[in-house]
């Protein structure tokens, strides 16, 4: 491998091996050159050992980082990276074959300073529909985020320098911290391009509990965000939430065109809608401590 590749893939891992090996698996047959590619997995302090038969890759490596929270460990894989271009995804994820090189030749073609990427949902073998039904219709809307200056770190490509220079990730969140850091390079100016051929595959969650466990951490470390950001009051918080729940589940979304698609989304949102006001209670009344809740 050359000793300056042009891209480091860094992939935050915590507990989750078994996909984090499709994950690889994909990366193995890449169109861009091994060559020209490093893949920096970070063990975010796994209590689950790697298992024996996990196969790795020559241009890969495994590195540490104790601290919890993913963008810990995606600082920590830039410490080490050594590729002009950082490409981030998670562990469940499955880039296409041309991730890279699509990366690639988008930078060289328009002199961009970061990506965000396409990201489709499948439905894995144990998921289950409903779940899979709703993230379909929204989860990883890169196409309408990217032009707002926001984009995830399922499918984030940005210029190492740029990187460094805004000082990476904000270890501070637990969620969120993605669109905060995206957010913050486009603020101070810096171009970001949609990649629609830069393509990973995300799995839906499996059922409706874990999309419901994501939508708690995202509840509570929106509700520090918020605070911090309009220096204003948990009570506050939980009206604002309030009235963006009922409008949205109350919104017509003439995108769903299947009757039961409808009801799926509706119901769902209903619930979200009941969990986002009862959370923000307990977050009122002191019962729940948000900077505690892990990614």
């Amino acid at each position: 491998m050359n000793n300056e590749p042009d891209i480091s893939v860094i992939i935050p891992v915590y507990n989750n091996w078994d996909q984090l090996q499709l994950c690889i698996d994909a990366l193995e047959i890449q169109t861009f050159s091994h060559d020209r590619f490093e893949i920096i997995v970070v063990d975010n302090a796994s209590t689950r050992e790697k298992p024996a038969d996990f196969r790795a890759l020559e241009n890969m490596r495994i590195e540490f980082e104790p601290e919890p929270g993913s963008y810990s460990a995606r600082n920590r894989g830039a410490d080490f990276a050594r590729g002009r271009y950082l490409a981030f995804t998670d562990s469940d994820c499955i880039p296409d074959k041309d991730w890279l090189i699509n990366a690639y030749q988008l930078f060289e073609k328009t002199g961009c300073d970061s990506i965000g990427g396409e990201i489709k949902i499948f439905q894995s073998e144990e998921g289950g529909r409903h779940a899979y039904i709703y993230e379909k219709y929204h989860a990883f809307k890169q196409k309408e985020w990217v032009p707002q200056g926001k984009s995830c770190t399922a499918n984030h490509f940005v210029k190492k320098s740029v990187f460094e220079e805004v000082n990476g990730f904000d270890t501070s969140l637990k969620s969120g911290g993605d669109w905060e850091f995206s957010s913050r390079c486009v603020k101070l100016g810096y171009q970001m391009e949609y990649g629609a051929d830069v393509i990973v595959m995300h799995p839906a969650r499996k059922n409706l509990k874990a999309m419901l466990k994501k939508h708690y951490r995202h509840i509570c470390w929106a509700s520090v965000i918020v605070r911090e950001k309009y220096n204003c009051g948990q009570l506050r918080v939980l009206l604002s939430a309030l009235k963006g729940s009922l409008g949205s589940i109350m919104r017509r979304k003439s995108y769903v065109n299947n009757l039961n698609h409808r009801l799926i989304v509706f119901y769902i949102d209903f619930i979200k809608m009941s969990m986002q006001l009862l959370v923000n209670m307990l977050l009122l009344f002191r019962i729940v401590e948000p900077d505690k809740v892990r990614e």
